[in-house]
């Protein structure tokens, strides 16, 4: 066993609940790696956002701790690293495109570092794609889990399909309203049941919200949302939560799955660049014809 270099070790991040989620599984590489007595994350989003990483602790963000300019520091017998990758402009692609390539590249460059200053051999073991985002189910609130699982067995529809109707923070993709694409698929394809992750006025037999049936103690439906997705098997929307949450190694090893994303660029739209079994579709027009184009074409694959 090796010795204790450290009391404690406090990942932050101050950005979104996606950027928290798609660095998670470094995060439990790196607490594998790094002898400590105990292991925190500091970030704004609720603590449940983690909640299936065992020994790991939710702090608030103490910035003159936690200073956003830079990766990884030591204080008083604490280390403190940075998990936001957009710190280095050469670790995002064009279009905001962030990958699990870039996040093992900008990992590894920190433990190099760490190695340097502390006399460590520190380094993540397989390939970039061992770091595909995993949720284990079985440890998130069973509140939500219990309500997606109701859903499915009240419904038992052999083709769903989950859009991300959500607004996005960043700027990788264009807001635009759905309204009209599932207003025309839903009524094309009867057949299908389409759920949706933020309300709208729009109703139709076969159209679901997930606030209409997922209930939670805090009202945040991220993780559960993640859990739907490995029912449905198509996932639409524009790379940013809470689409992210259903980028899951589980659905993209899937080959009988498709993610669509509606973003300004290819790199902006995948979060893998290794091929994968799953089929990925995407566009950055701003015609409603070719998105509804897009997306037929995956619907009549099914």
């Amino acid at each position: 066993m090796p010795s204790i270099l450290f009391d404690n070790v406090y990942y932050f991040n101050y950005y979104g609940n996606g950027d928290i989620f798609v660095a998670k599984e470094f995060v439990k590489a790196m607490m594998a790696i790094i002898p400590t007595k105990k292991f925190w994350y500091a970030h704004a989003k609720t603590p449940r956002l983690l909640e299936d990483i065992d020994n790991l602790y939710h702090t608030n963000i103490v910035p003159e701790r936690m200073e956003n300019t830079w990766r990884c520091q030591a204080y008083d017998n604490s280390l403190y690293i940075n998990t936001w990758i957009g710190l280095e402009s050469s670790d995002v692609l064009p279009g905001i495109g962030v990958t699990v390539e870039n996040y093992y590249r900008m990992f590894n460059r920190m433990l190099m570092k760490l190695n340097m200053k502390l006399g460590t051999k520190w380094f993540l073991p397989g390939p970039p794609t061992n770091y595909i985002p995993t949720t284990d189910f079985s440890k998130i609130a069973k509140e939500g889990i219990q309500c997606v699982g109701q859903f499915i067995l009240e419904h038992q529809i052999d083709d769903m399909i989950l859009i991300s109707n959500g607004e996005v923070q960043s700027a990788q993709a264009e807001n635009f309203d759905f309204t009209p694409l599932i207003e025309q698929v839903s009524k094309d394809y009867p057949d299908k049941v389409f759920i949706l992750t933020s309300p709208s006025p729009f109703r139709a037999p076969n159209v679901f919200y997930t606030s209409d049936f997922i209930k939670t103690v805090d009202g945040v439906d991220l993780n559960e949302i993640g859990y739907l997705s490995t029912f449905c098997r198509v996932i639409v929307g524009r790379n940013s939560s809470p689409y992210v949450f259903c980028l899951l190694k589980e659905n993209m090893q899937d080959a009988s799955k498709a993610f669509v994303a509606f973003n300004y660029s290819f790199p902006g739209a995948i979060f893998v660049q290794t091929p994968m079994p799953c089929g990925r579709l995407w566009t950055n027009s701003s015609d409603n014809n070719k998105r509804l184009a897009i997306l037929k074409e995956i619907l009549d694959a099914g």
